[in-house]
């Protein structure tokens, strides 16, 4: 953005030098890059201006940021004056919007313009940053742009069909040559000022050669509106035309600034041009809403900055950027917030920490205290840093099994969220997503990691083993009408042969986790028993002896396999984190290394097949033996000569005294005792042999 310096103190109570100008602005965030000089003494700064100010755009703009800054008075012209001669209802200038890319169109006629030089002031200004007058009326409106932000036009009336101004889409085949006197076949869609009967310019980017002002035109019609942003910028760079107009429609104006820029351009216009305004400013359109109020609370900029700035001045740094501040409302009710409304032309104040910026930028990004030394303190406390602990403990057992960590996307496709969901529950889905493939939230972390197994398999790599720590959500509200989000640890591994060995591992990953968390005596308390779950065709649920429900494992079922294109079976689990992460003790008991030696027995049972391995490592604990060190799962035997309907479980049992060395005598009945309680609780009998 270059900027008169002359332009600029035209706008203040108090003119500033070149340096302070400079200065100030650098040091508010707004560089200057460099200056040159002009004709009559005056300096045009090259201002850096950043895409989401477009209100730094003009030398209003501008002075208001020095204003702010150095505690002076902006003063901007008023609303002009301007006389209205009743227009003939043949004769009125109509406009009107058949294009959603056109939010606001305005347009005034003035008849009866001398078309000629401009004057000294307005050229002189003009030239100051670089453009070359043109004529009294076109220079006006170069003027008005630089002045406030807002790109105008003007049509000669007498050349347009039908006294009538249309913001529509173009139509292929349709022709059009601009100002800079090319000629471009329009594609469908762009975005174009059209008469009755053909485009009459590129809305936002250039006007068109043929309703051109030129020194024979006599009546004006002035165009002042608001284009999509995003329009202008893609019939811009679909046309390679690049305008001072476009540049700042494709940052975004002010639509509650159009028709005051419309009004300024028209009262120039009369002083600089002569004629009269036929008829009242024709509307089409409205403005946008005025920015909603944002929660302010002065103790949080204080804090967020690191450094003091008392509320009296937070409030004036406001105030002096145009924002309303309501310090009334807030003292009377006693708040430590206020209310903050940021003005139309400042879109990008959005939150509290926008305003908080604001503050900081006025008063200078070069006084914020600079201190010799940074307080960072390593590590956490409490809660956070046990969570944290529990969470690289989790981290470490599935590393170790030989898993690889998995990110992905929370929103999954219905189908993968159904695989997962019991039969007629339906997927939360988010609003306003309807029609995009993938808009569901999942309900299982499995749901997007099944999907990164299908990607690897298409990619032909085989043995994959996944994980990931995420959020599922559950689809049903809670009793205030929110989603439940979890936290979950969930993996896979692909199970092309023999599923059981695979599946048995996931119950050793869940033992592992247990133990890496809780301590290796934790086991013990881990209740696992079949269960029918959505997506799995043999789900274990782990239950801890409290009985909160610690997550499931097992093999996905052939629905599932399907949903998600997979051809091998796969293995997987799904562990609630948080269970999981209460399971931390970072206070271990330790003990010597036993110094007697231990005496093992395998007892193989017969037991009904239904029979679960939680209520046979039950009743083993149940019958309390004195000196049972432990007792592991060996395996299971189902066929000849165990019978139908029935399995044969191996455990091995170890037995140690702490103080001296076993004898098998002493073992013996201690061994007798747990078969007697397998056989009370669980039916089980010795397998002979």
């Amino acid at each position: 953005m270059l900027a008169s310096l002359a332009w600029i103190n035209a706008y203040l109570d108090r003119p500033v030098s070149l340096e302070e100008a400079a200065e100030t602005l650098t040091s508010v965030g707004f560089p200057v890059e460099d200056t040159r000089q002009a004709d009559g003494g005056d300096v045009a700064l090259d201002v850096e201006v950043t895409s989401n100010r477009p209100d730094m755009l003009s030398h209003v703009g501008v002075a208001r940021e020095l204003a702010a800054a150095l505690g002076r008075v902006l003063s901007t012209p008023g609303p002009p004056a301007v006389a209205v001669e009743p227009a003939e209802p043949k004769d009125k200038a109509r406009v009107s919007i058949d294009d959603a890319g056109c939010s606001l169109f305005t347009g005034t006629v003035i008849r009866g313009v001398k078309v000629g030089p401009s004057p000294d002031w307005l050229r002189t200004r003009l030239e100051a940053v670089g453009l070359r007058s043109i004529s009294n009326v076109v220079d006006v409106t170069n003027f008005v742009l630089l002045e406030l932000g807002q790109p105008l036009h003007t049509y000669d009336l007498g050349k347009l069909a039908g006294g009538r101004l249309t913001a529509r889409a173009s139509r292929r085949g349709e022709v059009l040559t601009t100002l800079d006197g090319k000629r471009h076949e329009l594609p469908d869609g762009l975005l174009v000022i059209a008469d009755d009967r053909t485009p009459q310019g590129l809305a936002g980017v250039m006007g068109g050669a043929e309703s051109e002002v030129t020194r024979g035109t006599t009546d004006l019609f002035l165009e002042a509106a608001r284009f999509d942003p995003l329009r202008v910028r893609t019939a811009a760079r679909g046309l390679k035309i690049a305008s001072d107009s476009s540049y700042r429609f494709e940052r975004g104006v002010d639509s509650h600034r159009v028709a005051y820029a419309a009004q300024r351009a028209v009262a120039l216009i009369l002083e600089t041009a002569g004629g009269r305004v036929d008829g009242a400013m024709q509307v089409a359109g409205a403005v946008a809403q005025d920015a909603p109020a944002i929660r302010y609370r002065p103790a949080r900029c204080s804090a967020l900055l690191g450094f003091d700035v008392s509320y009296e001045e937070q409030a004036v740094r406001l105030e002096r950027l145009g924002l309303t501040v309501d310090s009334e409302g807030a003292a009377a009710a006693g708040a430590e917030s206020v209310s903050v409304v940021p003005p139309t032309f400042r879109d990008d104040l959005r939150r509290e920490v926008d305003l908080i910026e604001e503050v900081a930028r006025t008063g200078g990004l070069d006084a914020i205290p600079l201190h010799d030394s940074a307080g960072v303190r390593v590590g956490g406390s409490g809660d956070a840093e046990t969570v944290q602990r529990a969470r690289k403990a989790i981290l470490r057992t599935m590393i170790g099994w030989g898993y690889c960590e998995a990110i992905t996307h929370s929103l999954v496709s219905d189908e993968a969220a159904s695989a997962m969901l019991p039969a007629g529950v339906a997927s939360a889905r988010l609003h306003g997503a309807e029609g995009k493939a993938e808009a569901a939230l999942r309900p299982s972390v499995l749901s997007a990691l099944l999907r990164s197994a299908k990607s690897n398999q298409d990619a032909g790599n085989h043995g994959v083993r996944l994980f990931e720590i995420g959020g599922a959500w559950s689809p049903k509200p809670d009793d205030a009408g929110r989603l439940t989000e979890s936290r979950r640890l969930a993996w896979l591994i692909e199970a092309p042969s023999e599923p059981g060995v695979h599946v048995r591992e996931c119950r050793g990953v869940v033992d592992e986790l247990v133990r890496s968390l809780a301590g290796p005596d934790a086991v013990g308390g881990l209740l696992v028993a079949s269960a029918d779950r959505p997506g799995y065709e043999a789900a274990a649920v782990a239950t801890l002896e409290d009985g909160r429900e610690l997550g499931v494992f097992g093999l996905l079922d052939e629905k599932a396999r399907d949903a998600f294109g997979l051809q091998h079976d796969v293995a997987v689990g799904e562990l609630d984190l948080g269970v999981l992460e209460s399971l931390y003790d970072e206070h271990r008991a330790v003990s010597t290394p036993p110094a007697y030696p231990a005496i093992e027995r395998d007892l193989s049972v017969v037991l009904d097949e239904a029979t679960p391995y939680a209520d046979v490592l039950a009743a083993v604990r149940s019958a309390d033996p004195a000196r049972l060190e432990s007792v592991d799962f060996v395996g299971v035997f189902r066929g000849k000569p165990v019978g139908k309907g029935r399995k044969s479980v191996t455990l091995r049992m170890v037995f140690r005294d702490p103080g001296a060395t076993l004898r098998r005598e002493q073992v013996e009945p201690e061994v007798e005792s747990v078969v007697a309680k397998l056989a009370e609780a669980c039916g089980a009998e010795l397998r002979a042999g």
